[in-house]
């Protein structure tokens, strides 16, 4: 007989999300597990339609209580923690994982910037949300959840490869944006004033990196170093945290330290993508060593998933932009055909950046294209910028 699946998912005024994640899992789902936090919209009546069991929870301001009181709703023998904003694709391949005994599973994720173009603006992560429903495992830390297990040695934890989640959450609005950020900071700050120190390297990170996404970079640089400095540090967070600092005083253009990350971390680091991605533009742009830069591009198009699931990064490091980069190279040594090559790689992978589509314009024109040039141009002339559109339209004439 094949194991059972029970999906478990906490809401609040999920109304404009829920309906696609429940269509998104419909087929899969032997039960739909969901877990209200005060929802004020008509999110509980979208979910009772759909025939998922109901049940109301009180919020205390941990996002880990409310999860755990979800879960131990589930009768069913296996768990999918799913988020209202998140679709399952590919679900029809799930049920053969749930036959394999003492295994959890990573699920990969991308989280969308842009519902139009989640292919290449998304951020990746992996995490674990397909588990026994055996009481082996309950969520830590009021944001950003943790699963942990009673016994995690006695368990394999796999990267699955054949589904995964798209994550809208980040896809909304600059106001919306702002309330999530503030959100999420209040529950930071509440864990660092807790006594657990152990884990306040954990909180000062994720506060470091909230205030980088919200360019608040010196802020973000100072409690990324905080964290960095903790005695209680451990892998893999301190992978991104370097990763963090890297972005921050890239974009701070503070090169001292940027240079002294790299010469301290590139061993411990570099098998982040966006290490090695921030690694190859130093050596690119501020060094100008672009022989140098080109191996580690190289690097990212061979970067193998599976070898660190744990490992947060932009998807377009093991994507597009390595393919980019090196094509840039090329079109400044003046070899036009391999850098043609590589932009219409990029371009497959992303075709909406529109640094990639002007290059390639330049490219053929430069060898002798002129009507390929032009045959790009009118495809793609209404993502251009204005100053992009007259600049090119002047060079085409």
């Amino acid at each position: 007989m094949s194991s059972t699946l029970s999906f478990c998912c906490i809401v609040k005024n999920e109304e404009k999300f829920l309906l696609g994640m429940l269509e998104s899992i419909s087929n899969v789902a032997d039960e739909i597990i969901i877990t209200d936090t005060g929802s004020v919209d008509n999110t509980l009546q979208i979910a009772k339609d759909f025939g998922a069991k109901v049940f109301e929870y009180e919020w205390n301001n941990s996002f880990a209580d409310a999860r755990n009181f979800c879960i131990q709703k589930a009768t069913k023998d296996w768990v999918f923690s799913i988020d209202a904003d998140e679709r399952l694709i590919n679900p029809e391949n799930i049920k053969k994982y749930l036959d394999v005994q003492n295994t959890t599973y990573f699920i990969k994720i991308f989280s969308v910037t842009d519902a139009s173009k989640y292919n290449e603006k998304s951020g990746y992560h992996c995490n674990t949300r397909l588990f026994p429903n055996n009481n082996d495992f309950q969520y830590f830390c009021a944001i950003h959840e943790q699963l942990i297990g009673v016994d995690d040695e006695r368990y394999n934890n796999i990267l699955i490869k054949d589904f995964h989640l798209i994550h809208y959450g980040y896809d909304l609005s600059p106001e919306m944006m702002k309330l999530k950020h503030e959100r999420n900071m209040t529950l930071i700050y509440s864990e660092l004033e807790s006594d657990n120190i152990k884990v306040k390297y954990y909180f000062n990170f994720l506060l470091g990196r909230e205030y980088l996404a919200q360019s608040k970079f010196n802020e973000g640089i100072k409690y990324l170093n905080i964290a960095f400095n903790d005695p209680y540090m451990k892998y893999p967070v301190n992978i991104h945290i370097i990763t963090n600092l890297l972005k921050g005083y890239y974009m701070i253009e503070d090169w001292t330290n940027l240079e002294n990350i790299f010469k301290n971390y590139n061993k411990i680091a570099l098998i982040n993508p966006d290490f090695c991605l921030y690694y190859g533009l130093y050596l690119d742009k501020i060094c100008n060593k672009p022989n140098e830069a080109i191996f580690y591009y190289y690097k990212l198009l061979n970067f193998k998933e599976e070898n660190n699931p744990y490992l947060i990064y932009d998807y377009a490091s093991i994507t597009w932009r390595p393919l980019y980069l090196i094509a840039v190279i090329y079109l400044n040594k003046n070899d036009f055909n391999r850098g043609i090559d590589y932009l219409n790689q990029a371009l497959e992978n992303n075709s909406y950046d529109t640094s990639i589509i002007c290059n390639l314009i330049v490219g053929y024109l430069n060898n002798g294209k002129n009507i390929l040039a032009r045959e790009i141009f009118e495809v793609y002339k209404n993502n251009f910028t204005k100053k992009e559109f007259l600049n090119l339209k002047n060079i085409l004439k």
